[in-house]
């Protein structure tokens, strides 16, 4: 493995016996550290790993293969439950089924609050969650969602993902703000009036008062508004 995890917990499953021929048991390991890899790959920040191998059907009479080919069924991404081909030269293939939980630290609320609550250091906190259990993408750094606001409200322990926040808003629709037009040492400055509601580095609509004329800008800072030049 390329890095190594903070805590690892290995659980095999059906636990391989000892009477079964030593070429099973190879394969199982040799699987084992596979998924270990494809994890670590995906999951740099992964915490904790419980994985569990179903080792294949004592019965089947398995030849020794020293390096058995060895990817993801039908070229899926690791989830909770995947299959492993194993196949070695013209001897056999075998799937192999696995069950996968990652831990990582994702953020979450340290108290309910309503929407558009501004979040700030004390609200928030990081827990170890199981990544797999659901599809949705949480937010692993408090920096994240530190100085965002809140666009539903939740519960205390909520788990946050980018979706739930924005942006404070530095410009309101109606508001007075300057439109600024620069081009190296040229900077040019024109009273305006936002035509929509916004925060840091997002486009609206702005109405030059001089010239009535309507152009698209970028919020750089509370009432200012930067345009092409």
């Amino acid at each position: 493995m390329t890095r190594q995890l903070k805590i690892l917990i290995l659980l095999v499953s059906a636990a391989v016996p000892f009477e079964i021929n030593a070429s099973v048991g190879r394969l199982v390991q040799q699987v084992e550290s596979f998924l270990l890899e494809e994890i670590d790959d995906s999951y740099p920040d992964a915490i904790e790993v419980n994985l569990t191998v179903r080792p294949p059907d004592t019965r089947l009479p398995l030849q020794e293969c020293q390096t058995p080919k060895l990817s993801l069924h039908g070229a899926q991404q690791v989830r909770s439950r995947v299959l492993v081909r194993a196949e070695c030269s013209e001897t056999f293939v075998l799937h192999l089924a696995a069950v996968i939980e990652i831990k990582q630290l994702v953020v979450v609320t340290t108290t309910a609050l309503r929407r558009q609550s501004l979040l700030t250091p004390d609200q928030l906190e990081t827990q170890p969650v199981n990544i797999l259990a659901n599809n949705r993408q949480f937010l692993t750094s408090l920096s994240e969602a530190t100085g965002k606001v809140l666009t539903r409200s939740v519960r205390a322990g909520a788990l946050l993902t980018a979706g739930m926040l924005k942006t404070p808003d530095l410009v309101s629709r109606g508001d007075s703000v300057v439109i600024i037009a620069s081009r190296g040492d040229l900077v040019v400055r024109m009273p305006g009036v936002a035509m929509a509601t916004g925060g840091m580095n997002e486009q609206i609509k702005v109405r030059n008062e001089s010239s009535d004329r309507v152009v698209k800008g970028w919020i750089k800072a509370p009432g200012e508004v930067h345009v092409p030049f």
